[in-house]
């Protein structure tokens, strides 16, 4: 039986690799599943009924464009953001997804009585 340290050892291992370089980097999801399950979000959001959804049906869609499009440029000319801006707009975007998507609560349903 292996000790915890030793388990905890193979499992980083395992999420590393080494590059030509020498630097370890760790192994991630592609960006593209990512992108695609944002504008998933937004078409189906499109899609919604009026009262579930807050201004135009085509808003959120608009609005995820605008923040993946300096992104997916900097994806396709090569040149890449810096790991803090990339994560900024990532966390704008889930923001703005979170809130839309959080507006509609069903008839009775109160956060606090």
């Amino acid at each position: 039986m292996k000790s915890i340290n030793e388990r905890q050892g193979e499992a980083s291992n395992n999420l590393q690799h080494t590059t030509i370089s020498g630097q370890n980097q760790a192994n991630v999801a592609p960006r593209w599943a990512a992108v695609l399950g944002i504008l998933a979000i937004g078409v189906l959001y499109a899609f919604l009924p009026q009262h579930l959804i807050v201004g135009p049906s085509w808003l959120l869609l608009a609005v995820e464009v605008v923040l993946l499009l300096p992104l997916a440029v900097s994806w396709l000319s090569g040149r890449r953001f810096p790991h803090i801006t990339i994560r900024i707009l990532a966390m704008i975007l889930l923001g703005i997804v979170t809130l839309a998507l959080a507006k509609y609560r069903p008839p009775g349903c109160y956060l606090v009585k």
